[in-house]
């Protein structure tokens, strides 16, 4: 449950920050990475005293996941770097920036499921894009970008957008209410967009209404103080271009409001992009006109390759290229991202993490202190709570991390009689974040001095999936599903799932996803189901859509 996973921040560069960090390396901007680095030696020396942080890392076919390069590493990197060519054409770097991603864009459609938040597909999502509102870069607060003027609620569940005269999409065609309506009403409703309704943070339907020309009215199915947040995830397409356009084409394309327009898409090879000339821009913040009259995305699967290109100037700026490859390029920067590395228990079908106590042991016996300074050079912080400092709902009571206390972590395991004879395992993916596989092996390691019998098992994607939904909202209807800890686990695996990863990222906005995903009796993500009561007589579940109804601030 929440306050009782171990969580940890993980701070990646997303979104459109991806233009402006191809605009400062593109500039020459040039800043030491560390006080260490003095140009004298290639290597950067970050040495870590490993001593008393022992990591066994786990293996796949026989080989281990992770490990020290070894010192043909970068002439491989070099390689494969080189492999590909990719000839800088402009005559500036004020002409054209090439970027290089960690995997081909899932998709370029911003209405296609596969347009998920990471940097790799931030074209369809906020490149060729600009949703209804925005988090300025610079303060964090609720702006809007270039189609829109301003916003007031006008009941618990209805909002009222003002949207800005002038405004096209790239093929010309007019931005108006009517256009808001039809990709409002596109990405609120499940039967065409699941996706936007749950992935987007628009829960319940939403639906947009026409007051005139550039007024819309958003209705949400259930009260939604919190839109304007929510509404960094909508993003509309020109209507006739949609209505005329092929699967094929709506797939391979967005024509969007964004600063820049999609221009050639070749799979397997790299997506170009030129700025919008009709850009609606402020004169600054994150709506401003670009800078870069062009861009190319290429990608790579190695980070020590991506950085080697952005060291043998075949691209630009590279993303995610990892701690010990910083030496590689002139210039590194962290990113910074509100997403939180979390470990989601199953409460209600395994026989020992269904016991409060366990699971706070579990949580006590962790030093996830150590982890941050050893694995990610103090570069991240943990925290006590699915969701980053500045989110709704979060505050000082149920932010600050849990601590370390192993001898009381051994007190919880036998008060609430703990038999390790039941195994618990993490189940992760290969490397969803940046050394996870390590961090959670050492996290196994920690459980087991405190006398835990744990494990690590590494899915592939399907079967990871298969675990996600593996909750309540499997059983049918709901009566079926408030009886959820009545009945024995549901399908697709039928048994318990103890610990599964995730990166919780859109509980930036308000604690209401955590609510309807993972602790919700009605959600399919869900292994919690609490009918018994507690503050003011009512069930946990029941507490959830007051929640989820209250202003900011009350």
């Amino acid at each position: 449950m929440i306050g009782l996973t171990p969580l940890l921040v993980i701070r990646l560069l997303a979104g459109l920050t991806a233009i402006v960090a191809l605009t400062l390396v593109a500039c020459g901007a040039t800043a030491p990475v560390s006080d260490e680095y003095t140009g004298e030696s290639s290597v950067l020396d970050r040495s870590v005293d490993s001593s008393d942080l022992e990591l066994s890392g786990p293996f796949l076919d026989g080989q281990p996941v992770s490990g020290l390069e070894d010192e043909n590493a970068v002439a491989r990197a070099v390689a494969a770097a080189r492999a590909t060519p990719l000839p800088l054409s402009a005559s500036s770097a004020s002409d054209e920036v090439i970027f290089v991603t960690s995997e081909e864009p899932r998709s370029l459609s911003a209405w296609d499921e596969g347009c998920v938040e990471s940097v790799s597909n931030s074209v369809c999502a906020q490149i060729a894009s600009d949703p209804l509102t925005w988090f300025d870069s610079a303060t964090f607060e609720v702006v809007p970008l270039a189609g829109v003027e301003s916003w007031s609620q006008l009941s618990p569940d209805r909002w009222r957008f003002i949207l800005r005269q002038g405004v096209t999409f790239h093929n010309d065609e007019t931005w108006n209410a009517e256009a808001a309506r039809l990709g409002m009403n596109y990405l609120g409703n499940k039967a065409t967009s699941g996706h936007g309704m749950y992935s987007f943070g628009l829960h319940g339907a939403v639906s947009g209404e026409v007051v005139d020309d550039l007024t819309i009215d958003i209705n949400c199915q259930i009260p939604c103080p919190i839109f304007p947040r929510t509404a960094i995830y909508a993003t509309f397409q020109a209507p006739e271009w949609w209505k005329e356009a092929t699967q094929e084409e709506r797939a391979s394309t967005t024509v969007g409001l964004g600063p820049y327009r999609i221009a050639n898409y070749v799979p397997g090879t790299e997506v170009r992009l030129e700025a919008f000339e009709n850009y609606k821009s402020d004169d600054e913040g994150d709506a401003r006109f670009p800078d870069v009259e062009k861009a190319r995305q290429v990608w790579q699967l190695d980070p020590l390759a991506r950085a080697a290109m952005v060291g043998t100037a075949e691209a630009h700026w590279a993303e995610d290229i990892g701690f010990q490859n910083t030496w590689a390029v002139p210039v590194a920067v962290p990113g910074t991202n509100n997403e939180v590395f979390t470990l989601v228990a199953d409460n209600i079908w395994h026989p020992e993490l269904s016991k409060r106590g366990v699971r706070e042991a579990l949580t006590l016996a962790i030093d996830c202190d150590a982890l941050v300074d050893f694995l990610y050079e103090d570069l991240q912080n943990c925290v006590g709570n699915i969701a980053p400092w500045g989110t709704a709902g979060i505050n000082e009571n149920n932010f600050q991390p849990f601590g370390y206390d192993p001898e009381r972590a051994r007190e919880l395991l036998a008060q609430n009689e703990y038999d390790p004879e039941n195994v618990i395992r993490i189940h992760t993916r290969l490397d969803p974040v940046y050394r996870s596989l390590a961090l959670l092996e050492s996290v196994a390691t920690m459980w087991e001095d405190v006398g835990v019998n744990a494990e690590i098992v590494v899915l592939d994607p399907a079967s990871a999936r298969d675990h996600r939904i593996s909750g309540c909202g499997q059983f049918g209807g709901p009566e079926g599903q408030l009886q959820c800890a009545e009945n024995a686990p549901p399908p697709p695996i039928e048994a318990s799932t103890h610990y599964f990863e995730t990166v919780a990222s859109n509980e930036v906005m308000d604690l209401q996803r955590h609510l309807l995903l993972r602790t919700n009796c009605h959600s399919i993500n869900s292994r919690v189901c609490n009918l018994v009561p507690g503050l003011e007589g009512m069930t946990f579940q029941e507490s959830i859509s007051d929640a989820i109804g209250t202003p900011m601030g009350t």
